[in-house]
């Protein structure tokens, strides 16, 4: 029993010892006790953050002088009255000659098979062209803008960049002029169709707005507004407009302007009719 007291001291005297100077490396088991290795600790991986990749931008190319020149390659006899670029598209308005159709003209930019001619009318604020459901509006005021709306919804809308290029618009010529306040209504019925028009004349801008209805009823059928586009073969003023999405073409007999008892016609979606004007006031 002493000899065990005595190497037990001993143990611990030497387990005392290593400790103090360091030299303890490894477990020493006790008598009966097992040894499990320690678990080994792994250190996560140091990840250093990658720096966030730019999208590339791809910007539409910008419009050269031929771009904005479409309107007399077509044919030298056209005449330009507005030529512009957005951001996506290329946009021109066109008149044959100096009183031919008006024609919007315009396509989306690195897409020469995007083009789209179409005829157009002039507004208040430049003109407005329809391709079936489709409604392009060129605005001339304010730096220039393109609108394109589908089924009378917005799309999108792109102002003008740069310079917007514009002529003066067409319109009839001033010879025989009627007098101040001068102001006609012109009524006919539409062909083979149990209805009938009836389309206002000022003096200040000719043919303005129109009425469709219906025989019998009065029932309002459509309405809407017509704006001068130029002149035939024959000399007589054309007015162009849309009803929903019909085209409409008003044409004017008189070689000038419009009189009491002067004779013009009416066309709706290809549907026409003959009226004749009488004097409001």
């Amino acid at each position: 029993m002493r000899t065990l007291h005595l190497s037990g001291a001993i143990f611990l005297t030497t387990l005392a010892l290593q400790a103090c100077s360091g030299r303890y490396q490894t477990p020493i088991a006790f008598p009966g006790s097992s040894s499990r290795p320690a678990p080994t600790v792994q250190k996560s991986p140091i990840v250093t953050p990658q720096k966030p990749v730019r999208p590339a931008v791809t910007t539409s190319p910008t419009a050269t002088e031929a771009d904005l020149r479409v309107c007399t390659t077509l044919s030298p006899e056209n005449r330009r009255l507005v030529a512009f670029e957005t951001a996506n598209y290329l946009v021109n308005v066109c008149q044959k000659g100096t009183q031919g159709r008006i024609f919007y003209l315009g396509r989306q930019k690195g897409k020469p098979n995007s083009r789209v001619q179409v005829t157009a009318t002039s507004t208040q604020r430049g003109y407005r062209a329809i391709d079936g459901n489709t409604t392009y509006v060129v605005e001339t005021q304010s730096g220039g803008k393109l609108i394109v709306l589908q089924n009378g919804q917005k799309l999108f809308q792109e102002p003008a960049i740069g310079t917007v290029i514009t002529a003066s618009k067409p319109e009839p010529s001033k010879e025989n002029r009627p007098g101040a306040g001068f102001r006609l209504t012109c009524r006919g019925d539409i062909n083979d169709r149990n209805l009938y028009f009836t389309v206002i004349y000022t003096q200040e801008s000719g043919f303005t707005t129109f009425e469709l209805r219906q025989k019998g009823s009065d029932r309002l059928i459509s309405q809407g507004r017509v704006a001068f586009s130029g002149r035939n073969n024959q000399g007589q003023t054309i007015y162009r407009g849309a009803a929903k999405n019909a085209d409409v073409v008003v044409v004017g007999f008189a070689p000038h302007y419009q009189k009491p008892f002067s004779e013009m016609s009416f066309s709706i979606d290809g549907q026409w009719g003959r009226g004749t004007c009488r004097q409001l006031g």
